[in-house]
């Protein structure tokens, strides 16, 4: 069937690129956001109809950003997230940050509230296996958010 055609096969064994797995999202490098697809951040995109014309982002709802889908707006790389979902009082904190809207304040509010919600995890992960807890993510202390959601 294959007369005269040599084909090499690489015996060689399949190794994983060392990548520092476990502790940041390879798509928002641990922001837990990223920057709109449709409007790449200009929280414009133009019209169909006629592209010199631009109107307010549709997608990310004029914010310029959208909660990261591949980690949940956690930030962890997915093997991390897996064991960690587990926990039900952080998956109802990660359904929550997957509902804010990402401007100024909800961007600050998922570096805020994201960390403190996984170091809780850890630390209850730590206490079970009898370890010290690791910090994975720590909060921006640069970044204060403003509004009425920082209530009790």
């Amino acid at each position: 069937m294959y007369d005269g055609l040599v084909v090499p096969v690489m015996m060689t064994p399949f190794e994983r690129i060392p990548t520092d797995e476990g502790t940041l999202c390879i798509q928002c490098q641990g922001d837990g956001f990223l920057v709109c697809f449709r409007c790449k951040g200009t929280k414009k995109m133009s019209e169909i109809e006629d592209p010199s014309k631009f109107r307010d982002c549709s997608e990310c709802e004029a914010t310029g950003y959208k909660p990261c889908g591949f980690c949940q707006t956690t930030g962890l790389a997915p093997s991390t997230l897996k064991t960690y979902i587990r926990d039900e009082k952080f998956r109802k904190i990660v359904a929550r940050m997957r509902k804010i809207k990402c401007d100024e304040d909800g961007r600050a509010k998922i570096q805020k509230v994201m960390p403190a919600a996984i170091a809780e995890v850890e630390a209850k992960r730590a206490a079970v296996d009898g370890r010290e807890a690791q910090v994975l993510r720590a909060a921006p202390e640069d970044m204060e958010p403003t509004g009425t959601w920082l209530g009790g």
